[in-house]
């Protein structure tokens, strides 16, 4: 317990400053409720940088709000995250166990009818509970500073979605402890079938930009093309499956 206490002191007295990065889009802002979340942390970051990507990818705004940042240790937040007063906290006392990544897993958030829809029938990557979703992407993040720029010229081969899965990946194959803490932030899913297609499309093409850069991407085209036929028997899966697929697509075409 007094461990604790030890740590919680050398940030809250700001011994050891967190710089919060935050990428959006170009035009759009984040959430006020995210920012509020942030400012009510028991543990407050030093600053709060808000990032766009001018179009480039959320990588390339992670790499530049790195750059900007006073603070050795980053923590990247996505902007329709909320944060619970503790989840900072949280994060900063498991990197003292010598984890090189920690990430706070996500609790259950409130979907509309549509989304729960999709959720069930067409993302691997979340699960249901009482008609909510969690899942464990890399939404709010703590990493030292010098450590994600080491990796930075390889985060820049892969635009939007594809930096957080390459971070992971690249910390895991050099060897790097990768932490989580106990559910602490949540976003609310809002969207429509042609907002949910538009950034399958998006995921897709940074799908495409892995694939292709393993050499196997027409493998990986071809079994994208079954799934989407196979996903015509399944209307609540033909948005996920064919953005993905056309998303791949597009980036192959544009690079092949």
């Amino acid at each position: 317990m007094q461990d604790e206490e030890k740590v919680k002191a050398k940030y809250k007295n700001q011994t050891i400053k967190v710089s919060a990065i935050i990428p959006i889009r170009t035009g759009e802002k984040p959430l006020k409720s995210c920012l509020k979340s942030l400012e009510e942390q028991t543990i407050k970051p030093y600053e709060i940088i808000v990032v766009p990507d001018e179009g480039k990818g959320q990588s390339h705004a992670r790499i530049k709000g790195a750059l900007e940042a006073k603070s050795d240790l980053l923590l990247f937040v996505d902007s329709d995250i909320i944060a619970q007063k503790n989840a900072l906290e949280q994060v900063l006392k498991k990197k003292e166990k010598g984890y090189a990544e920690v990430v706070a897993r996500m609790i259950p958030a409130p979907l509309n009818k549509f989304s729960k829809k999709i959720a069930q029938a067409a993302c691997p990557d979340v699960s249901i509970v009482d008609g909510h979703v969690t899942s464990s992407g890399l939404h709010f993040t703590v990493i030292d500073k010098q450590l994600f720029l080491c990796f930075s010229k390889q985060l820049q081969k892969y635009p939007g979605y594809a930096g957080d899965v390459i971070l992971s990946k690249l910390l895991r194959e050099n060897n790097f402890k990768l932490g989580y803490t106990k559910p602490s932030v949540y976003h609310i899913i809002r969207t429509t079938p042609a907002k949910f297609f538009k950034k399958r499309i998006a995921c897709g093409y940074a799908l495409g930009a892995i694939f292709y850069s393993e050499k196997k991407y027409w493998k990986e085209v071809f079994r994208l093309f079954v799934a989407a036929l196979l996903a015509l028997r399944k209307p609540a899966q033909l948005p996920y499956q064919l953005g993905t697929f056309v998303g791949t697509l597009l980036f192959i075409k544009k690079n092949a």
